[in-house]
């Protein structure tokens, strides 16, 4: 009876303390993610996107002594200068950066998500292809079109460029 009493006290004050912890910890931002990013103090938490082979400034309110991108394959980080560190995108896929201060602790953690910029395909389709209303969205790097064309020709058309958006450039039917 006393050892399942333990147990169930010592739960309770795991979970009280988990409580206590996520009601102290700061709050993660979402941010749209400006060509300039500035990180505003206390700011632990943050999410991004990034376009491929894109890049950002990070701009930050106290001097950091290192950065750390868990995944380099993904993206790179150069510290510009103590207070400025520039971030591309490297490839396909979703990495952390850590800033760490002058005492080594972290100062940042951006959660960072780099993947096709879409925005000027759907644009450069319906401008292609007259009296076309497409829309676009990535699913998994996989390019979704949905709305509507004249007729199969544009919609065989649509397709094709949509293909070659997706492979980066390069027909694949070639």
């Amino acid at each position: 009876m006393f050892r399942a009493l333990s147990q169930k006290l010592a739960v309770l004050g795991v979970a009280w303390a988990a409580l206590f912890w996520l009601g102290n910890a700061p709050a993660q931002a979402q941010l749209d993610c400006p060509d300039t990013l500035t990180v505003q103090a206390g700011q632990a938490m943050a999410t991004c996107s990034l376009g491929l082979d894109m890049s950002k400034v990070i701009d930050l309110p106290e001097p950091a002594r290192d950065v750390l991108v868990s995944n380099p394959g993904i993206a790179s980080a150069v510290m510009r200068t103590s207070q400025r560190i520039y971030i591309t995108g490297q490839a396909i896929g979703q990495t952390n950066i850590f800033i760490f201060g002058r005492d080594n602790e972290i100062m940042v953690n951006l959660a960072l998500k780099v993947e096709r910029d879409f925005a000027n395909l759907e644009g450069t389709l319906n401008r292609l292809i007259p009296g076309a209303q497409i829309h676009v969205e990535l699913i998994n790097d996989n390019v979704v079109l949905s709305g509507s064309v004249r007729n199969a020709a544009d919609a065989a058309r649509a397709s094709d460029l949509a293909d070659i958006f997706a492979n980066g450039g390069a027909n694949s039917n070639t």
